[in-house]
Formats: structure tokens, C-alpha cells, sequence
């Protein structure tokens, strides 16, 4: 016949696992609360236990640089995102896997939750009642400070709101480096109220209470009763001393200064316990201990404080005193920033002469001829007259371009005052107006390109409404006053007819000035501006808005709002679009209609902001282009016979996704050159020295691959 502790054995072998979930995160510790929760529910005598190994992949913000920086992940390119994702992805199932090769190796039954989830403690109380977990052992990776005026005894915020957001069927237990740290009791076990932690060894007591049978029941924490750890199955002592928890009074061995650093917790209330209601907790406050004998000791702790607040002022005094220095630091550079001008170089007429080749166009004002100036190609504007419109337009330009710089506003590299010449940056894919309409069999703009256009354009234009002291109005915005560089990135020329509106100081907060020469061109100009003679920023709105019906029809602007709108009614948007420009997103393009068709609206209050409104939406249009772009490239099997030859990265030997051009000239595919910079300076081509490490993207070629891959990427000829 079977003793009492074989039946007891027997019946525990024969019981049904208990749950428990093991909430992993970083690998140390993850560590931690594995081990600890094998050497708390796998000791013999336990029931079995079935541990769910559960980590949740909450959404990335950033991702790392190669400068070991962090870039936000909207800002980074989709190759880069997605990539960086799948690397966090197979790190979390590598490390789940050991933790589960652990499990196995100690005949522990496991199963791996690697799960997705917006709010990391939502996440884990749905799986722990989905899975109906009944003990769920959490790592305390990042305690918040502690203090003892409160009642986080050390547990971190995201540590404590999973806590708070368990199911009233399951026990927390946090475990920290030096142990178990804190106990989150079920109401239902403890008659707390659900949610709260009680620190290891601040709820266990000495004291005891008669039972209604006349037994002495003790603390859930002594081992003596043999119940183990609050919520725990009946565990041997053994597993409480590994654990090194004391039933002793709290109080004992601790000074002033461990309260008061937060080394150990201090209650208000003094009628609550952890194992049961019936046991109180003896407790001390913090009046208690400085009332107590030992007077030696609370004064020198108080001294100690006082020298501490002292130092604490004193350090509070210089950051306040530097930080006053700073400000007024800031305040000068930001002064000379505001008064400083970019510099350019003076021509004389015979180095203009020479440098000037064949006529690239004729504009109203002058005649632009390519040319080669300082080994670079230039575009040299050279007015028609010297008679006083042509000189104040030349004068308008040189003043605006030679004080400001943007990446979308055409740079100016020099001038000939004595000539009336300017001497510009060269485009090579000349004027949006020449692209849209595909002259000199030039390729189409794909749509993906147009949306970016769209918000490189505003970006320049809000630029331009920004600038200090006086804002300034372009007034002349159209295809043809924006140009492409051979990446098909956009800038705005033709600057001459800008207005530099009075300081904001003298507007009285207006948005209108008065101009009554009318400058621009027909069916761009703003019609309140044509009526009264008032001119702002919001003119230049207005111009935007054409531009981006025509960036979406590739249609000349007569009438084009009105055969837009009219399609935008109907819901006939889809047979207007350009139809060279690819396959375009029908929800996409109804919006960008819809927003250019905003902007062309005939009172300029009734015109959408440009800065947060206009530019926010054409940042978010971009955003998604990219991404539509991005997942074609990806799709495509690189290497495949037939690519042609500059589509393939030099270093890899595979069709670029992401080309970028380093200072060789040559095009690489992005993270392939990154990696390359990162311990060489040198041409992967030409194994010459760098004259920098600067990475630019190389929109043109990208444009072209995916072009041939919309074709079915067939086999061409190098």
C-alpha cells in the first residue's frame, strides 16, 4: 500500500500542465526569467508545467544607420525597412529557439508565441486569456527609479502595465537580476485589488493568526507552511531559499537612507497583505524610523540629505547659468545665419563668351545656352537688352538666388553684372513642361515620379514663403519654369519675377501686399490677384494646383480645371490620367486631383495652407509612390539573363533596387556602397581615392529599371 507522499506524487504526475507564459524580451533578460521559472515550476513534486514562450514584435519607429545613427522608418527607403524588419523578425525566432532547446533539454513541454502587436501588455493579456495562462513570469529589463512614496517597488512602467492588465485568473511574478522582485496577486487569491505588485519580502511577517479550526496559519511567503510563492503550486522549501525569501519583518537591517533611496518600499497602508486578507502585514513608516532610538543614525542620514539638496542647488544654479550662455550663443549664430549671404562667382564677358556652346532656350527675358565653366556644366541665361525691365529682373534674381540655398531651387553659380548674365547649375533633363509633353522622344515621367515632383515643388515653394527677413512669392510657378537634373530630381528657375514681400513685422500680421504691376503667366496667375492687385503666398497655391493637373494629365492648362472637376464628380478621374506615365493607383490619384483642384480654388481663403495642409498631404502621396515603387523592384529576380549591364550594382553583380551615385560617377546599389564606406575609401570600379563618401540617389536610373521591368524586363542589348 502506497504511503501519502507516493499518492501525492502519483496524483501530481497524473494532473492536468499548468500554464504558465514566460513574457521574453531582451536576451538577458529573457535568460532571467527562464531560468527562473525552471527552477520554480520543473522542481520535483510540482505539477507538470507548459510554458508558452511568448514575445511580441511591437511596431519599429527607426531604423540604425551605418553611422550608427537612427533614421525614423518612414524616412528610410522600403529595400532598407523591410530588410532591417526581416533582421529583428529571424533575431527574435533565433533567440525563441534557444529558450525553447533549453526547455527541451529539461523536459519542459514549450511552445513559441512570436506574435505581432501594437501595445506590448493588450498584446500579452489577450494571449494569456486566449491560452488561459495562469502564471505568467515577466523580466523587469528597465526599472523606473525608485522612491519610496510610491508603490512601484522597482518595476519598470511597461513591466507594471502588463501587470495591470493580466486577467484576474493569473499571478505575475517580475523578475529582476537579483531575483524575484515583485508578485502580482490575483484579486480573487488575495483580495487585493487587481493590478497590484507587492515587492519580494515587504509583505511576509512573523506574526500569526488562529485559523477556525485552531491551527496557526502563517504567511503565503513562509516556507514553513509549505505553500511556496503566492498563487504558486505547493513547491518544496528549497525552491524559496534559492530564491533567498526571508518572512521576517521588512524593517530589520535597513536605514533612513534605504527608504529614502528607494533600496526598500514604504506603505501608507498598513492593514494590506499579500497571501491573505487575514494576515497583516507589519510594516514600518517613515515617521516610525525617525521617531525610533536609534538617533545617531537618523541624523547622520539627514545630514547626508542636506548635503545632497545642497549639491543638487548648486548643479541646478550652472545649468540655469549655461543654459542663459547657450540661448544667447544660439541667438548670434542664428543672426549671422539671417544676415549671411551664399556666395557666387564673378564672370568676366570673355570667360562667358568662351564657355558658351549651343542654345538650349529662349525665354521672355533672355536667351540660355549650355556651356562648361571650371570643368562643370553650366546653363548660361543672357538677357536681350539692357533696358530697365530686363536689368530689374536680373537684379531681383541675383539678389534672391545668392542668399538662399534649397535642394529644389535652382543654384546659381556665378554672374557677369557688366552683361546682364547668370550662370546656373545645368539640367539635363531640361523643363517638366518638355517631359510631360515627351519632346525630342524624351521618355515618360512614371506617375511614382510625378507624385514627388508634386512635393519637391512645394517643399521650394514653402521655402521661399519662409525666408528671412522678407518672405518671397515666386508669381511666375509652371512647367516650364521647373527643371530635371539627370536623376529627374526637380528644381524651380526663373526667379526673376519673385516678389520680396515687406518683413513680416510691417504686414501687421497680413497675408495680401499690394503689387500692382501684374507679373506671370496666363492661367497660372492667381484670379484674386489679377482683380485687385494683391498678391501672397497664397498666388503661388494657386499655381501649384495647375501644376499638379497637368503632372497628372500631362494636358495643357486651358480649361483643365474645369474638364478635371467635372471628372472628379463623375468618378471618371482614371480617363484622364496619362496614361505613359504607367499604371497608375486610382484611390492615389483622385486625392492628388482632388488637392490640386483645392488649391485652384478662386478665393485665396478658401485655398488650403500650404505648409500644413498642401505639403503634408503631397508627403504622404510620396510616401506611399515609394513604397508602390519599391515592392516592384523587390519583386524581380535579380541577375536574370538579358539585364542590361549598367542595371547591375559592381559590387554585388545583381540588379539594383536602390542606385545611388558615389563621387566616382558610378552607380552602386545603396546598402552594398554603405558597406563599402565603411572601411574604404576608394572606387570599387576604378580603385582611385574618393573625394568623398556622399551617396546620392540616382532617381533616373531607377526610373529606367523600373520601366524595363514594366515591359517584362525582356533582354536588351548593352
Amino acid at each position: 500500500m502506497a504511503d501519502k507522499g507516493e499518492e501525492e506524487e502519483a496524483g501530481a504526475a497524473g494532473a492536468a500542465p499548468t500554464v504558465v507564459g514566460l513574457a521574453l524580451g531582451r536576451p538577458k533578460s529573457s535568460a532571467r526569467v527562464l531560468r527562473w521559472a525552471l527552477g520554480n515550476f520543473t522542481r520535483d513534486g510540482a505539477p507538470p508545467a507548459f510554458f508558452k514562450l511568448i514575445h511580441v514584435l511591437t511596431p519599429v519607429r527607426a531604423v540604425p544607420t551605418p553611422m550608427g545613427n537612427l533614421l525614423p522608418i518612414d524616412e528610410a527607403s522600403t529595400i532598407v525597412a523591410e530588410g532591417h524588419l526581416e533582421k529583428l523578425w529571424i533575431e527574435k525566432q533565433e533567440m525563441l529557439r534557444r529558450c525553447k532547446d533549453i526547455c527541451d533539454e529539461n523536459k519542459v513541454e514549450a511552445q513559441v508565441l512570436l506574435v505581432e502587436g501594437k501595445d506590448l501588455a493588450d498584446t500579452i493579456s489577450s494571449l494569456v486569456s486566449e491560452y488561459q495562462i495562469r502564471f505568467l513570469v515577466v523580466g523587469n529589463g528597465n526599472p523606473s527609479s525608485k522612491s519610496p512614496f510610491t508603490r512601484r517597488s522597482g518595476a519598470s512602467r511597461t513591466t507594471t502595465k502588463i501587470c495591470k492588465c493580466l486577467p484576474s485568473f493569473c499571478t505575475g511574478y517580475v523578475i529582476s537580476k537579483d531575483g524575484l522582485s515583485s508578485v502580482h496577486i490575483p484579486e480573487s487569491e488575495s483580495g487585493l485589488p487587481s493590478g497590484s505588485l507587492v515587492p519580494k519580502g515587504n509583505s511576509g511577517g512573523s506574526s500569526t493568526e488562529e485559523s477556525t479550526d485552531g491551527t496557526s496559519s502563517r504567511s503565503d511567503l513562509d516556507g514553513s507552511s509549505g505553500q511556496g510563492l503566492p498563487g504558486l503550486p505547493n513547491l518544496p522549501r528549497s525552491t524559496l531559499e534559492s530564491e533567498n525569501l526571508e518572512s521576517s519583518s521588512p524593517v530589520r537591517g535597513y536605514t533612513l537612507n534605504d527608504y529614502l533611496t528607494g533600496k526598500v518600499p514604504v506603505y501608507a497602508n498598513k492593514d494590506r497583505g499579500i497571501g491573505s486578507d487575514k494576515v497583516p502585514t507589519k510594516e514600518i513608516s517613515l515617521q516610525e524610523l525617525m521617531l525610533s532610538d536609534n538617533k545617531h543614525d537618523v541624523s547622520r542620514e539627514l545630514e547626508k540629505l542636506k548635503l545632497k539638496s545642497v549639491d543638487a542647488s548648486l548643479q541646478v544654479n550652472e545649468l540655469a547659468a549655461r543654459r542663459v550662455e547657450v540661448e544667447a550663443q544660439l541667438s548670434q549664430i542664428q543672426a549671422r545665419v539671417d544676415n549671411a549671404t551664399a556666395s557666387f562667382s564673378e564672370f568676366t564677358w570673355e570667360e562667358i563668351d568662351n564657355a558658351r556652346s549651343c542654345k538650349i532656350g529662349i525665354g521672355s527675358n533672355g536667351t540660355v545656352y549650355k556651356g562648361h565653366i571650371n570643368h562643370l556644366d553650366v546653363a548660361i541665361k543672357v538677357l536681350h537688352s539692357n533696358d530697365s525691365t530686363s536689368t530689374k529682373h536680373f537684379n531681383q534674381e541675383l539678389e534672391i538666388l545668392s542668399r538662399i540655398r534649397h535642394p529644389h531651387l535652382l543654384m546659381l553659380l556665378g554672374a557677369c553684372p557688366d552683361k546682364g548674365c547668370l550662370v546656373y547649375e545645368y539640367m539635363e533633363n531640361g523643363s517638366l513642361a518638355d517631359r510631360l509633353r515627351c519632346r525630342e522622344g524624351t521618355p515618360p515621367i512614371p506617375w511614382f515620379d510625378r507624385f514627388r515632383i508634386a512635393w519637391e515643388i512645394g517643399t521650394a515653394l514653402a521655402f521661399l514663403h519662409s525666408a528671412k527677413p522678407s518672405p518671397i512669392i515666386h508669381r511666375d510657378l509652371k512647367p516650364e519654369n521647373v527643371l530635371l537634373d539627370r536623376n529627374l530630381v526637380s528644381k524651380i528657375g526663373d526667379v526673376g519675377l519673385s516678389t520680396l514681400m515687406p518683413p513680416r513685422e510691417t504686414l501687421s500680421n497680413r497675408t495680401m501686399y499690394k503689387n500692382t504691376g501684374l507679373a506671370g503667366t496666363l492661367f497660372y496667375l492667381d484670379p484674386e490677384y489679377q482683380r485687385s492687385g494683391q498678391v501672397s503666398v497664397k498666388s503661388d497655391t494657386y499655381a501649384l494646383g495647375m501644376v499638379i493637373l497637368e503632372l497628372l494629365t500631362a494636358r495643357t492648362p486651358i480649361g483643365l480645371p474645369e474638364v478635371v472637376e467635372q471628372a472628379v464628380e463623375d468618378g471618371q478621374i482614371t480617363h484622364l490620367l496619362d496614361e505613359s506615365a504607367g499604371d497608375w493607383p486610382e484611390k492615389e490619384a483622385l486625392e492628388l486631383a482632388q488637392l490640386g483642384l483645392d488649391c485652384l480654388e478662386m478665393r485665396s481663403k478658401d485655398r488650403p495652407d500650404l505648409k500644413s495642409v498642401v505639403l503634408a498631404e503631397l508627403l504622404r502621396l510620396k510616401r506611399i509612390a515609394d513604397g508602390v515603387s519599391g515592392v516592384a523592384l523587390a519583386q524581380v529576380v535579380p541577375g536574370s539573363p538579358g539585364t542590361p549591364s549598367h542595371f547591375m550594382c559592381p559590387i554585388l553583380k545583381t540588379l539594383m533596387y536602390d542606385p545611388c551615385i558615389a563621387s566616382d560617377g558610378y552607380s552602386y546599389e545603396r546598402s552594398a556602397m554603405e558597406m563599402w564606406l565603411r572601411d574604404k575609401d576608394v572606387s570599387p570600379v576604378t580603385k582611385a581615392r574618393l573625394h568623398d563618401k556622399t551617396l546620392r540617389p540616382d532617381l533616373c536610373l531607377r526610373s529606367a529599371i523600373i520601366s524595363w521591368l514594366s515591359q517584362g524586363g525582356r533582354p536588351v542589348m548593352d
